[in-house]
């Protein structure tokens, strides 16, 4: 079996703290898939990238 082993991590540490503080406010139970997707949305709008570990 092949399992995704490609991991990324958000290149600035600071802006997806914010992303996730947001997701905390806006989402009665953080973490969840809905909240992470939604943080990692407006991590992107926000201008944040990705970089493969």
């Amino acid at each position: 079996m092949n399992y995704l082993l490609e991991k990324y991590e958000p290149t600035n540490k600071i802006l997806w703290g914010r992303a996730k503080a947001e997701a905390k406010k806006r989402f009665k139970v953080y973490p969840s898939a809905y909240a992470n997707a939604w943080a990692a949305k407006k991590y992107k709008e926000w201008g944040g990238t990705w970089k493969k570990v």
